[in-house]
């Protein structure tokens, strides 16, 4: 099994968060073992939970003696899940800002209303209605994909992991309980980058430095660009 999260130690050495200390609810940042929290709940839906989709793909008609489709089929949700998460979010900002007849600065007075409207989607998406409502567009958008291979469409395990991505991904995109840092997955660079990609070591030539397909793409702080879990990658 590929341990795709980054270390404690390497995290603490090479984190760019301005994390809070302890476990300070009221603080105006989540805590430094929340994030890696969410960082290990990111990773566990590759190193687990995706594994264990796997198994079960194997056994569908449709995916037996693909291993590629079955990789692809993984990557699929949580792409998905960000993408739709990402663009119902930042509709609604874009709104609120055209609204106001203002544009997104990096002033105090935007800074703190962009910190009030994440905090407002955060909670939004912790509503059961909120999840639900998400989860059905990311469901709809892989059947469509996907609409050949029907049998996925009665897999309770497969059904959970869509749910299960969606909320870690609202984490990622609004911060945890709408609070910095907040952050971003990178899944389309063509180019091997050792400080933001992880070989797998069965797939790959180790000795190219072309991408072919990720197998689960990294996470990036968007504050400051630096990768804070490496993407699996077949080169």
């Amino acid at each position: 099994m590929i341990k795709c999260f980054l270390t404690s130690r390497s995290f603490k050495k090479e984190n760019s968060f301005d994390a809070a200390k302890g476990k300070d609810k009221n603080s105006c940042q989540v805590t430094y073992e929340e994030i890696l929290e969410l960082i290990k709940k990111f990773a566990n839906l590759y190193d687990k939970d995706g594994m264990e989709i796997l198994r079960i793909l194997r056994e569908l008609p449709e995916f037996r003696g693909s291993t590629e489709l079955q990789y692809k089929t993984i990557m699929s949700v949580i792409v998905l899940s960000y993408r739709s998460v990402q663009e119902n979010v930042e509709r609604r900002r874009r709104m609120i800002f055209e609204i106001l007849g203002d544009q997104p600065s990096e002033n105090e007075e935007s800074e703190n209303l962009d910190n009030a409207f994440y905090r407002y989607m955060s909670r939004k998406a912790m509503d059961e209605h909120g999840i639900n409502g998400t989860t059905k567009e990311v469901t709809l958008q892989i059947w469509n994909s996907l609409y050949n291979l029907p049998s996925l469409r009665t897999c309770t395990l497969f059904n959970k992991f869509i749910l299960d991505c969606v909320r870690t991904i609202w984490d990622l995109v609004t911060g945890m309980n709408g609070k910095p840092p907040r952050m971003y997955i990178e899944y389309e660079s063509r180019q091997f980058d050792a400080s933001k990609h992880q070989r797998h070591s069965v797939f790959s030539n180790t000795q190219s430095i072309t991408i072919q397909q990720y197998l689960w793409p990294a996470i990036i702080d968007k504050r400051t660009g630096t990768c804070v879990h490496k993407a699996i990658v077949i080169t």
